[in-house]
């Protein structure tokens, strides 16, 4: 029965692996843009209905970072002017939500200046709990950095939108895992 169970644990893994690469990104606790970074700490709650979300944040040296930005539509649904947010140490500045035209990400946008070599833990509460994968992105002086992702709140609690094609190939291997865990079986 033991050797059944770890067959059948293999087959599961593999499948779950296979689909991951298949069906999309999967979501990152850290990206690195240069020498900036965004990494992902935690998510905490629900407390009376609301998450903490938490960043840790650091600048490279100069051109140090001016704005990060966090794709998500929970603005969309919250008002943003009343969103709870900080920064620690306090760093000041303002969020937005909205499309950033310098990194064209629409979200959160911090925007908040840091010097050079400095780190924060960003935080902001909102009503979403769910992590998916949310595109990240870092204006610093003249440069833009995008196209990395990081774990992040969801927006909706649709079904997700593939790429034209991809359905085949999610249902596609989706069969083949449960084909290889019925010949485990046997």
């Amino acid at each position: 029965m033991a050797n059944y169970t770890n067959k059948l644990s293999a087959g599961i893994l593999i499948t779950l692996i296979i689909s991951s690469f298949v069906s999309g990104q999967a979501p990152m606790d850290s990206v690195i843009y240069g020498d900036h970074n965004i990494t992902f700490l935690n998510v905490t709650g629900p407390e009376n209905g609301v998450c903490t979300w938490q960043y840790y944040v650091c600048s490279g040296t100069s051109p140090a970072i001016s704005h990060w930005i966090l794709e998500s539509c929970v603005g969309t649904t919250n008002d943003i002017n009343n969103l709870d947010w900080g920064t620690s140490p306090p760093l000041g500045g303002k969020i937005e939500y909205g499309t950033d035209p310098k990194t064209n990400i629409t979200g959160l946008k911090f925007d908040v200046s840091m010097d050079d070599s400095m780190c924060a833990t960003f935080w902001f509460r909102v009503k979403e709990c769910s992590i998916t994968s949310q595109e990240a992105g870092i204006k610093a002086g003249n440069d833009i950095y995008t196209n990395s992702f990081i774990k992040g709140p969801a927006h909706d609690m649709q079904v997700p939108e593939y790429p034209s094609g991809m359905v085949p190939f999610v249902a596609l291997f989706a069969a083949i895992g449960i084909a290889a865990l019925l010949a485990i079986k046997r």
